[in-house]
């Protein structure tokens, strides 16, 4: 087991690294940001994975932004881009995970439906995002309002469709 974990980390790492070099030869002005983020995420699983508290919980929320955007607010280099991108995916995925029994705030977050909650926030977030389109100057709105109609209109067809087919076996 130990030996099937060196080989699949050393063709990881051999993967990581011709993608980085592609990526170098391609698009050199985003190597560096593409660089920092993988090792941001390498250094904070490294944390996470050796401790086990509560402080999992933020560094949970932490690696959910950095694998799926941590490059775009780099490259971005927008607060407001950064705030947008955590409430699309990370925040929604955290207060799920905060609901495991191994952390305190599974005493007061309890959720009998998944499914229902993820189709409650992204509505909210769609409803906030159009608000945010039609009465701000934030930059990146109208990226914001795609993105939450986007998982709005997944969630709902996921919850009608998909969800019925696991419940029904």
């Amino acid at each position: 087991m130990r030996e099937k974990r060196k080989v699949i980390f050393l063709f990881r790492s051999f993967i990581l690294i011709v993608l980085f070099l592609l990526t170098f030869v391609f698009y050199r002005d985003f190597s560096l940001y593409i660089f920092f983020s993988c090792f941001l995420i390498l250094f904070t699983y490294a944390i996470y994975n050796s401790i086990r508290n509560n402080f999992n919980l933020l560094l949970y929320s932490f690696l959910v932004y950095c694998r799926y955007f941590i490059v775009f607010v780099f490259i971005g280099k927008s607060l407001s881009l950064a705030f947008f991108l955590y409430l699309i995916y990370p925040f929604c995925v955290t207060l799920e995970f905060s609901t495991k029994k191994r952390f305190i705030t599974s005493s007061f977050m309890k959720f009998t439906n998944f499914d229902k909650f993820r189709l409650f926030y992204y509505a909210v977030i769609l409803c906030l995002a159009i608000f945010l389109y039609l009465f701000s100057s934030f930059a990146y709105t109208d990226l914001f309002l795609y993105l939450s109609f986007y998982f709005c209109l997944y969630r709902l067809l996921s919850y009608f469709l998909l969800s019925k087919l696991v419940r029904s076996k």
